[in-house]
């Protein structure tokens, strides 16, 4: 879907409240790259290739709350990101975190090479759209709340 079709179907609307969602989002995403991380070094493959994806769904929604939209389907984020994203060279990394998220998910297809593949580009998507990068180690959230407040 594009971002023009999603506006028209009233998937994607004008907000004016993007800066405190955009903040809780981001922590959200964070907070499943963390999780993420530590699903793969358990060898939790799928829940990895799942919690990467809404590490990097959550922040693209919080970037896309920061230009003054809310999406209301996974397509129509990837759409606006696309459109409005800094990095439009990973948009095509989004699309296959996607995929691998759908084929683990739905498919119960993944590997532990899909899952390192999948919590990379969660990491990129995050250190784009924040500019900072997330720490390496798995956190939990009071660590993670801790790291934040120290950017």
């Amino acid at each position: 879907m594009k971002f023009k079709e999603c506006l028209e179907e009233g998937k994607l609307v004008r907000i004016d409240f993007g800066g405190k969602a955009a903040e809780t989002e981001r922590l959200e995403a964070e907070h499943d790259l963390a999780a993420a991380a530590e699903s793969l070094a358990g060898g939790e493959y799928k829940w990895a290739i799942i919690q990467a994806y809404y590490a990097a769904f959550h922040s693209c929604k919080a970037f896309v709350f920061e230009a003054g939209y809310r999406e209301k389907s996974h397509d129509c984020l990837v759409a606006a990101w696309e459109e409005l994203g800094p990095k439009k060279p990973l948009v095509p990394r989004f699309k296959r975190l996607k995929a691998l998220r759908e084929q683990s998910d739905y498919g119960c297809s993944y590997s532990k090479e899909d899952a390192a593949e999948a919590v990379e580009i969660a990491r990129q998507i995050i250190v784009a759209n924040t500019g900072s990068h997330p720490p390496r180690t798995p956190l939990n959230r009071a660590e993670l709340i801790r790291w934040q407040g120290n950017r």
